[in-house]
């Protein structure tokens, strides 16, 4: 919010199959997420972002990286730390209000040699950049 400076994401929307969208919200977060593309989004968000737990252990940053983390720290669940350690970051281009998005590589320590590239930033952006879309039946 604007007095207080903070961000709450509450809803994590995806494309599945066809035109039909799998909608995340409060409480359905409590539980585990079974939903193969809200976990792959939300990997996405644990490992391109800028936020950092402070000494306290609350994450800190700019608001929308806090939001983004601890919406999918909550659809991720307790693993959050181990899968940021498994694919630790190799490469950043920040995010700039230029180019309006952010680029992160990870190396996969369960694949050696293998790299993930996650970028996210303005839709008109980052999707000018795709060259096909990941849904459910998607290989």
């Amino acid at each position: 919010t604007l007095t207080s400076g903070c961000m709450t994401a509450t809803d994590i929307v995806t494309y599945a199959d066809g035109f039909s969208a799998c909608r995340c919200t409060g409480a359905e977060w409590a539980a585990p997420v079974q939903n193969a593309s809200v976990l792959s989004l939300a990997q996405c968000g644990i490992l391109n972002n800028s936020s950092k737990p402070n000494r306290e252990g609350v994450m800190a940053g700019s608001p929308t990286e806090v939001a983004i983390m601890e919406a999918c720290t909550r659809v991720f669940g307790d693993d959050r730390m181990q899968y940021q350690e498994q694919n630790p970051q190799v490469f950043e281009i920040p995010f700039n209000s230029e180019t309006k998005w952010m680029l992160t590589i990870h190396a996969d320590d369960l694949q050696p040699g293998a790299f993930r590239m996650v970028l996210k930033g303005a839709p008109e952006r980052v999707l000018a950049m795709c060259t096909c879309v990941l849904n459910e039946s998607s290989t």
